[in-house]
């Protein structure tokens, strides 16, 4: 609240808008488009700009481009246009968004810093831009081995399997909630536990929530490891299902780092994600490190291979 403060003055908006489409047009890396919500991706078949366009399996800025009815000119464009997100059943149309709220991205106008997440424009303290960028930036790159994502996989589901497959020391957790806090209350460990104490968490990289989402799931795993004996046991019945040897059991001794697997377009070992987002893994890190946990990120790489 102290360093962020939405932008109000419509004139200002209107001048950051021009700065977005100029830096949209000159390849400018400091903007880009990502989904703007959680998604379960093996339930869509990708993203189209016209109900019986061409699937795209992402929302990259030259396919955004491409599919406006005339070349950028003016940010009202990409409010006007939308993404629509195609169900993998149906093939129909599940939900959509303007354009505009899928933009993400930082610009500097007249010596201050501003960025733009959910379709909203925010000022952002100089100072306490440096500081979030600076600690984001001197974030350890993982030593795990990530497999590149491909079209081969359908969602992160398949690919988790495959990370876990590739290696005797990685055992495949995803979608083994724990029941933990009463009621309907689930708690997943990780998607890839390693037998050396890593808790791996895997997800296709998107705007500030979805990154938001995946920083927070490793917060909360950890800190009920290390404050929570009876979830601590009830982890590690979940893990013995599949280890019965006992060589991946956890305790608060043994579970030394969260890794962050972030699937991405980029081919940067630190992915490029929305200053919102940069805010939320601070914290996270800062939390995590007050445990004795280390934390680090892995960049997944997209690629096109088909068997």
């Amino acid at each position: 609240i102290d360093h962020i403060a939405p932008v109000k003055d419509k004139n200002l908006i209107s001048r950051l808008e021009e700065c977005a489409v100029k830096a949209l047009l000159s390849g400018d890396k400091s903007v880009w488009f990502a989904v703007p919500v959680v998604i379960e991706w093996e339930t869509i078949i990708g993203f189209r700009y016209t109900p019986q366009g061409e699937t795209f399996d992402d929302i990259l800025t030259e396919d955004v481009l491409g599919a406006l009815k005339s070349s950028l000119v003016e940010f009202e464009q990409l409010k006007q246009k939308r993404v629509l997100v195609i169900d993998s059943t149906t093939n129909e149309v599940r939900e959509s968004w303007p354009v505009s709220r899928c933009l993400y991205g930082e610009i500097q106008l007249e010596s201050e810093e501003y960025c733009i997440t959910d379709g909203r424009w925010y000022k952002v303290d100089n100072t306490y831009s440096d500081t979030i960028n600076r600690d984001y930036e001197t974030t350890k790159i993982s030593d795990i081995v990530f497999p590149d994502y491909t079209k081969n996989h359908n969602g992160e589901k398949d690919y988790n399997k495959e990370l876990a497959d590739s290696s005797n020391t990685l055992l495949l957790m995803d979608r083994e909630n724990i029941p933990y806090g009463g009621g309907r209350s689930r708690i997943e460990l990780c998607d890839v536990l390693s037998s050396d104490g890593k808790l791996i968490h895997v997800k296709r990289y998107g705007g500030s929530s979805v990154m938001s989402h995946l920083f927070n799931q490793g917060l909360i795993s950890m800190d009920l490891i290390k404050s929570e004996p009876s979830f601590v046991e009830k982890a590690n019945q979940s893990i013995a299902q599949k280890d019965p040897q006992g060589a991946f059991a956890i305790s608060d001794n043994s579970t030394t780092e969260v890794v962050y697997g972030i699937v991405t377009s980029d081919n940067s070992d630190l992915p490029n994600i929305p200053f919102f987002s940069k805010v939320a893994f601070h914290h996270v890190k800062k939390r995590l490190k007050t445990m004795g946990v280390a934390v680090s990120i892995g960049a997944i790489h997209e690629a096109n291979k088909i068997d």
